[in-house]
């Protein structure tokens, strides 16, 4: 079994859902974002109603084609109320702080965070340290960007192996560390990003089985099923997100990130009917 964050103990068999909790209005799709503290209790009870285990709070967008950067106050401000809202509802759900800043890491771990979700592979030389304190869960995330041509998944392996070893070297364990491709981060100059994103989700079956570890899957209304499907905004892309989700499931994906809890947990529960080849834990 492994240890997704205090409580939450899952087999690679089974699937799990995260809920993004996105306090940051410079997202690549405003109407994921929740501002007030009524808006954030109402959408957090809402999913964990229908089945969400995880709690995914970030205070800065990390769409990789925007401007998205704030100062770390600012970044710090909007996890702090969020995860006094958390506190406050005291839910038994696990909370993961999606950050690349150690102070917001401790600050949130401190507050009641269990998981981190760095997408830059801990580039803060603090980060895995004050996870390892915490007892924390961890996710290890594909990054940086290619600059000559390669194979897809081969650059991920080998990217996600590099970042597992330091989190190995500075004492994680073993069981609490999760992978995560990084479907829509990733964007080299000689290839489209949706060819890559799509060759990657086709290459999901290999990757975990490489890493015999719990695979997340974030592909919500991401730009390559825009780019498939010809539709710009975000906030229509909805169908194609379950129809991705599906399909990664399917292929070994064990936590899924997404915007809309009840949709997904509809779709996987029929495809978990149908497909037998996995446990939906809800």
């Amino acid at each position: 079994m492994f240890k997704i964050g205090r409580k939450l103990r899952i087999n690679l068999n089974e699937v799990v859902i995260m809920l993004v909790l996105n306090t940051s209005p410079e997202s690549f799709f405003p109407g994921s974002v929740k501002s007030s503290v009524k808006e954030i209790e109402d959408f957090v009870l809402d999913a964990t109603k229908h089945g969400a285990k995880i709690i995914d709070v970030g205070g800065m967008s990390t769409a990789p084609y925007k401007k998205t950067f704030v100062p770390e106050e600012v970044e710090l401000e909007r996890v702090k109320k969020a995860m006094n809202v958390l506190k406050d509802l005291a839910l038994d759900l696990e909370i993961s702080i999606d950050t690349q800043r150690s102070k917001v890491m401790s600050v949130a771990l401190n507050m009641g965070a269990t998981i981190v979700n760095d997408i830059s592979g801990f580039s803060d030389p603090n980060s895995l340290k004050i996870a390892k304190d915490y007892s924390a869960s961890v996710i290890a995330v594909a990054h940086g960007v290619p600059s000559e041509k390669v194979d897809p998944a081969e650059y991920v392996k080998k990217n996600l192996e590099e970042t597992i070893k330091k989190a190995l070297n500075e004492g994680i364990d073993e069981e609490r560390i999760i992978i995560d491709p990084a479907i829509g981060f990733i964007r080299p100059t000689w290839i489209e990003s949706a060819e890559w994103d799509i060759t990657v989700l086709d290459n999901l079956t290999n990757i975990k089985s490489y890493f015999n570890k719990p695979l997340l899957i974030g592909i919500s209304r991401k730009s390559f099923i825009g780019k498939v499907a010809g539709e710009t905004d975000p906030a229509k892309r909805l169908p194609g997100s379950l129809a991705a989700e599906i399909i990664s499931v399917e292929r070994g994906a064990n936590i899924v990130r997404v915007h809309d809890v009840y949709e997904t947990v509809q779709a996987l529960k029929i495809a978990e009917k149908l497909l037998k080849s996995f446990k939906l834990k809800l």
